[in-house]
């Protein structure tokens, strides 16, 4: 639980710090310290990308998307999408074997041992389509439902299945959209490479750092509307409809 919240009060950190400080912190951490490098050891950098997939899962200072969104310009479409699907891939059965060490309990101290209930029963109904639902539909958070996989009795084939088969469009869209948004970050990689002094103030208006900040703004706030939807309407539903099924359940037993 103390790790969950030292988690928590780094991003809001972080955001704060990027949103209201300098807005060219996290797009230029990622230009410098994945992009550039990435980009520069060649196939070794696939091996490099897994591992940033896998802390981001454990760690998750900033969005899984952000770093699927960096593949694309690494890698392009078809390189990208292929590379962010394994770094995903992997990510998430690492992700579903911590949670099944000791997910459940930082489930119930999050969230209330009613809602954990009501979370295992829709699993145990739905796992596979809520996966790989949450998993195909981009921007929007599935961290909960790999939680949710680990702790409660989804196998390991049927997660694996569903979530293979819902990264692939999340995947291709951000390795796309990489592509798309980030049409000058080749000439920001040879600015950076020739002309140090000169690249603060051309990544300052880089189309690479807006688009990455419109993403990462747009990312931050589908999260935080999430949060507040799954809380004041998802959760309440989940337990009112559990328990109504229990009790059903009770007085066909009789």
């Amino acid at each position: 639980m103390i790790f969950f919240i030292a988690i928590v009060i780094l991003m809001i950190g972080i955001y704060a710090y990027q949103f209201l400080i300098d807005d060219t912190f996290l797009p230029r951490i990622v230009f410098l310290y994945v992009i550039v490098p990435l980009r520069g050891i060649g196939i070794w950098g696939a091996f490099v990308f897994f591992g940033l997939m896998v802390l981001q899962s454990i760690i998750a200072p900033i969005p899984s998307e952000m770093v699927l969104f960096a593949s694309g310009l690494i890698w392009g479409l078809a390189g990208g999408s292929i590379i962010g699907y394994i770094g995903s891939m992997i990510s998430a059965i690492i992700g579903y074997y911590i949670a099944k060490r000791g997910g459940k309990p930082l489930a119930v101290n999050s969230l209330g041992q009613k809602t954990v209930d009501s979370l295992e029963y829709y699993m145990t109904k739905y796992g596979f389509v809520l996966v790989m639902g949450m998993r195909m539909i981009p921007m929007v958070p599935y961290d909960l439902f790999t939680l949710a996989s680990g702790f409660t009795q989804m196998k390991m084939k049927s997660y694996i299945t569903s979530t293979g088969i819902g990264t692939i469009p999340r995947v291709i869209f951000y390795a796309w959209l990489g592509i798309v948004v980030g049409g000058d970050i080749d000439t920001l990689i040879l600015t950076y490479q020739n002309n140090p002094a000169g690249f603060l103030q051309l990544f300052e208006s880089s189309q690479y750092m807006q688009s990455f900040n419109l993403i990462l703004g747009i990312i931050i706030s589908v999260v935080i509307i999430g949060f507040f939807v799954f809380y004041i309407l998802v959760f309440p539903y989940m337990k009112k409809h559990y328990e109504k099924q229990k009790n059903e359940g009770k007085e066909t037993n009789k």
